[in-house]
């Protein structure tokens, strides 16, 4: 008897029925890529992994639910989730200007900051003897990391004051097109195949050429269709306006005929889905997502957003929102975002009656830094 207690003892606890918090533990070491294996082991082992959440599938909502707290979240449309982040940077008194790619432009009274609010890198833009411009346009070379700003401000009936920083210094003129123009106020400048170009309130479309130094008024006005709200996008070197009327409806697409330099409407956005609703609009191919296809997204929700305390982690090429262990995560009722259906020419919900997220902009999907 003692002989055989002796070879159970040596055999010990099977692998299969490791201790729960110690699965875990072994889990959470593990990079995102390799813990779906790990979960193939055996039930058991499965129930003790975390789940993982990529960061690049769709563009993602930067939103401050509390300024000053130094806390920032991630909406991801195709999770329905909010990532809390703690944000290596000081928040207070900041507002969000502009996004390109995942930086994101901040505005103070006395200054302007770039920043990437996962890697911490920031860089500080001179506002010595420079007006403060009404719409910035911040645009980002990920293959350069170079920037560029394109600020632009009304300066009278027919004038407007726009300023370009080249990384290193502003340039600044005031031009005149002869033509009235107003901004809109709901969109951000766009560049397009070196041009900036500039969305009126009447519809009109301000174009900047940076090469020849000229600034030009088009008189695009979308007549035939009604709306309180306009927003300009650039999407795969085309342009796109979206026209929202009282209440969210009617709403139109329209992408700009070049040749004719007029708005026409468009009735699918051919493997497309478009984000708005913030300074910076963005698009992305949704041909691998068939149920975010050929629709129209606004950071507007019916309900509170599941909160979850996450960080960023990179793995096999991808970008990860992982969990926290212990992390305070905030179970919330059902939320929907607000999105309407190019193919059902309908909202999935009332539009007038959902809540916007105020502090908000929409971001490019997080990819794994090179």
């Amino acid at each position: 008897m003692v002989l055989e207690d002796e070879n159970v003892a040596s055999v010990g606890r099977p692998w299969s029925n490791l201790a729960t918090h110690v699965l875990e533990l072994i889990s959470s070491q593990l990079s995102p890529s390799d813990r779906p294996h790990f979960a193939l082991t055996c039930k058991h082992w499965n129930s003790a992994v975390g789940p993982t959440y990529p960061a690049d599938i769709c563009p993602l909502l930067l939103n401050c639910p509390r300024w000053g707290s130094n806390v920032i979240r991630y909406y991801s449309p195709y999770f329905n989730k909010n990532f809390e982040l703690d944000c290596p940077f000081d928040l207070s008194g900041a507002t969000l200007c502009s996004s390109s790619n995942r930086w994101v432009m901040l505005g103070w009274e006395n200054k302007i900051m770039l920043a990437d609010p996962i890697t911490g890198i920031s860089h500080e833009v001179p506002l010595e003897e420079v007006i403060l411009f009404s719409q910035y346009g911040f645009f980002w070379d990920p293959t350069t990391s170079k920037f560029q700003i394109f600020g632009i401000s009304n300066g009278g009936y027919e004038d407007v004051d726009i300023g370009i920083f080249d990384g290193e210094s502003w340039f600044w003129s005031t031009y005149e097109s002869g033509l009235p123009f107003f901004l809109s106020s709901h969109s951000n400048p766009v560049l397009c195949r070196g041009n900036f170009y500039c969305l009126g309130s009447g519809g009109e479309l301000g174009v900047y050429n940076l090469e020849e130094d000229t600034w030009t008024v088009l008189m695009t006005k979308p007549n035939k269709f009604s709306y309180e709200e306009c927003y300009l996008l650039e999407s795969e070197g085309e342009l796109f306006s979206v026209l929202i009327g009282k209440y969210g409806l009617p709403l139109h697409v329209l992408r700009l005929d070049e040749c004719e330099m007029m708005w026409e409407k468009v009735e699918k956005l051919e493997g497309r889905n478009l984000f708005l609703g913030s300074l910076t609009s963005v698009s992305s191919n949704s041909t691998t997502l068939e149920s975010m296809e050929n629709k129209v997204f606004f950071p507007r929700f019916h309900g509170d957003v599941e909160v979850i305390r996450a960080e960023v982690k990179y793995s096999s090429g991808r970008a990860f929102f992982v969990p926290k262990m212990n992390g305070e995560n905030k179970r919330k009722d059902e939320s929907n975002i607000c999105w309407y259906s190019l193919a059902d020419d309908k909202f999935h919900l009332k539009y007038f009656v959902s809540k916007k997220y105020v502090n908000s902009i929409w971001i490019d999907p997080i990819v794994a830094s090179d």
